[in-house]
């Protein structure tokens, strides 16, 4: 007779062990990868940091390079990039330069069925089908577990995804934050999102950031251009209110001796005071215009500080608010990073559960693999250790023995809403 309880933990070794007598069933080997849409390429070109860069297949079938522009790239080598490239560069430059092409990023793959999790998963080469189901959370659908505990699991993948959303977004505000406290010309992907840089979540939430970035430098530069405006305008009036006070300096200093020439024709009698009187009245006229003038000049050069001292003010209050959010969302991160744990730990909590009261006995699995070749689509039976490529979809039926029922396969149905 059974144990009464067995773990579901005790479920999965089970399906290890399914898998276990096709593990050494791989392909044999094949030629050189021909890239598809939605590989992501590297291209780094010797001494010419504008043609380098990575660079994504599009629906098209091909790269954009900057100069170069379309580069057909589905159904190429790597190699055969490579030398498209180099052969387009030379003739445009006109001497041959060194390009160097890797593969940045391959399409993800897709795991449907009874797994955990199923879905997009990052392709990783050399990965195998029994890889690709232990990411996927390698464990039989919910379906197969009470109702109470797969309603509970489910929602719990639920948070973890909607936290794991949140955490991807959170990553990328910081990588933001950073490239505008360093003054850096482009966001930097965090390596911890570089697998899945390539699904439409992170892109969607890289462009967001990207735009926010740009909005608020642009922002600054326009306040910057205008400040340079006003500045100029005022050192023109600067340079004017210069001219006219050397010009009243002058004036006054002619005045000056026109009064002592004629304060000593006064003392001779050859003079009358109506002549000192208007001397000294174009003096005094004189003077307050150049104490005028002067005020004025003040005036000019403490606005001109006025404005370095906004311009200065501006990037230091944007400084100490990226600083304050870069703190904010490191605890967010913080928080966000904690709440997938804790459900991870609700999930293993969660599948400690008696697979007796589930109706399961034993369990078996079978595996096919959905794989585009030739632009054409045909599904197959794989092993374990059956290699996969990118873009495949690989299906996961589970075997089961019910108590009640004897041996039944149920086939996994997949989604059309599943996620990118």
């Amino acid at each position: 007779m059974q144990t009464p309880k067995i773990a579901l933990a005790a479920l999965a070794m089970a399906l290890v062990a399914a898998f276990a007598p096709r593990l050494h069933a791989a392909e044999p080997a094949t030629a050189p990868y021909q890239l598809a849409i939605g590989d992501r390429v590297s291209v780094m070109t010797f001494g010419r940091a504008d043609l380098t860069g990575e660079f994504t297949v599009g629906m098209d079938a091909a790269i954009r390079v900057p100069l170069l522009g379309s580069i057909p790239a589905a159904g190429r080598s790597r190699a055969d990039i490579e030398t498209a490239i180099t052969e387009r560069l030379t003739k445009l430059l006109g001497y041959e330069t060194t390009v160097t092409v890797d593969i940045a990023a391959y399409r993800p793959i897709f795991v449907i069925g009874d797994v955990t999790a199923p879905g997009e998963v990052a392709y990783v080469p050399g990965m195998t089908a029994f890889q690709a189901y232990a990411k996927a959370g390698g464990m039989p659908s919910l379906r197969q577990l009470p109702s109470q505990v797969a309603s509970q699991m489910a929602s719990t993948q639920r948070d973890i995804m909607i936290a794991q959303t949140e955490l991807n977004s959170l990553l990328l505000r910081r990588a933001a934050l950073e490239a505008a406290l360093n003054d850096l010309p482009e966001i930097a992907m965090p390596d911890e999102l570089k697998p899945v840089a390539a699904t439409r979540a992170v892109s969607e939430a890289l462009a967001t950031e990207k735009a926010a970035l740009a909005a608020r430098r642009g922002d600054l530069a326009a306040r910057k251009a205008l400040s340079e405006r006003e500045r100029a305008q005022l050192g023109e009036e600067v340079a004017a209110l210069e001219r006219l006070i050397a010009t009243l300096k002058v004036q006054s200093e002619v005045v000056n001796e026109e009064l002592t020439r004629i304060g000593r024709l006064a003392e001779k009698g050859l003079a009358t005071s109506q002549r000192m009187l208007e001397l000294k009245r174009s003096k005094a006229s004189t003077d307050s215009s150049r104490h005028e003038a002067a005020a004025y000049l003040s005036r000019a050069r403490q606005e001109i500080i006025q404005l370095d001292l906004q311009l200065h003010d501006l990037r230091a209050r944007q400084r100490r608010e990226d600083i304050d959010n870069l703190r904010l969302v490191d605890g967010e991160i913080a928080r966000a990073r904690a709440r997938i744990e804790g459900s991870a730990r609700q999930m293993v909590a969660l599948s400690q559960v008696d697979l007796a009261e589930a109706g399961l006995e034993r369990t078996g699995i079978a595996v096919s693999i959905s794989r585009n070749e030739a632009d054409r689509s045909h599904t197959f039976t794989a092993a374990a250790g059956t290699p996969l490529r990118p873009g495949d979809i690989v299906q996961i039926s589970a075997e089961v023995k019910s108590a009640e029922t004897g041996p039944a396969r149920r086939q996994a149905l997949l989604s059309p809403s599943a996620t990118d």
